[in-house]
């Protein structure tokens, strides 16, 4: 996966700003960009030789091979990069390469070659969760105009143990510091469950194919696990929109607001016994206006753990009011 920047259209001054927080690297550390400083704003991309410290960026030249690597850390290592958050005993995280098969895990996937697999055995502790943190913007600010997007495949599976709802959820955690509300749990990750949408009631997902979930502001349901007001509703209703959550008047107290949006995870488990579950083409859209700082880490290379050429195409997505940042498979 490469990371895909505007650089040739920035001043010296904001590049430390835009490439937040300072990169830690070795001298001759090589970036994939795109140059944005001309439309159409998918043009060439170029090179830059990084020494020890993101503000002495120099020598750009043409790239013709760009860096192709996803990666997942054991562990959280970096702002914008995916890391396994949760993975009790019983439960895997894998990205795995499907070309060469013949069935539509590998004919209908995505983003091919490679997805990010998910398992649980046959106990309810079992949970495989990955993550991805940054400052993505306060709630009042990001919700009206996300966007997010992910693709997932639920495999069939005739044990009568196994959780016939269950495939793989996203979820989004929000934090404010400050509580002025009268609630100090100020915390909460709201959660969109395949099994609850597009609602009302529930529905079994789909298996032995690619599903896409597509979510904004005014569509898509989510449950909450408690905060702002709210006591957690153990994966069931009442169920709202984002837009719901922020503005409905029995939805969070008034700090949920200036809550920053953390975290973005899937996953599954808890209580989903006996998954064998796939993820892929993760989009998170937030224009740039939406958010309360402009903060995004490097995507590659990867810091160790799980990495595979061509692999997950997670797509994040920051629109400047010119062209856009992107790091996704190249």
């Amino acid at each position: 996966m490469g990371e895909i920047c505007t650089l040739t259209s920035l001043s010296r001054a904001l590049l430390s700003f835009v490439m937040w927080p300072p990169v830690r690297c070795t001298p001759g550390r090589i970036l994939v960009c795109r140059d944005y400083a001309r439309p159409p704003f998918t043009s060439s991309y170029r090179c830059a030789l990084q020494a020890s410290n993101i503000s002495r960026l120099y020598n750009f030249e043409p790239c013709p091979v760009p860096i192709v690597q996803t990666c997942i850390d054991p562990a959280f290592a970096r702002n914008g990069s995916w890391y396994q958050s949760a993975l009790t005993t019983g439960a895997t995280t894998a990205i795995v390469d499907l070309s060469g098969g013949t069935g539509n895990l590998t004919t209908q996937q995505p983003l091919p070659p490679s997805a990010v697999h998910l398992t649980t055995d046959n106990t309810d502790a079992a949970t495989a969760q990955v993550s991805v943190n940054d400052n993505f913007g306060i709630a009042s600010a990001i919700i009206p105009t996300i966007q997010l997007a992910y693709s997932y495949f639920k495999t069939f599976n005739a044990d009568p143990n196994s959780n016939i709802y269950a495939a793989p959820w996203l979820g989004l955690t929000f934090f404010n510091p400050i509580s002025t509300q009268g609630d100090p749990d100020t915390l909460v990750t709201l959660v969109y469950e395949p099994y609850w949408n597009p609602g009302p009631g529930l529905t079994l997902p789909t298996t032995g194919s690619w599903q896409t979930a597509q979510i904004d502001a005014a569509f898509g349901l989510w449950w909450q696990n408690g905060g702002f007001g709210k006591t957690g509703s153990s994966g069931g209703p009442p169920l709202k929109t984002l837009e719901g959550w922020l503005t409905d008047p029995d939805g969070f107290n008034s700090d949920f607001a200036n809550a920053v949006l953390i975290s973005v995870t899937i996953g599954v488990g808890t209580y989903n016994r006996l998954q064998d579950d796939y993820f892929d083409a993760v989009k998170i859209y937030i224009p740039v206006r939406a958010m309360a700082a402009f903060r995004r880490g490097i995507c590659c290379p990867c810091s160790g753990g799980l990495c595979m050429s061509g692999g997950l195409d997670a797509t994040f997505l920051y629109s400047y009011e010119e062209g856009s940042r992107v790091c996704r498979k190249a």
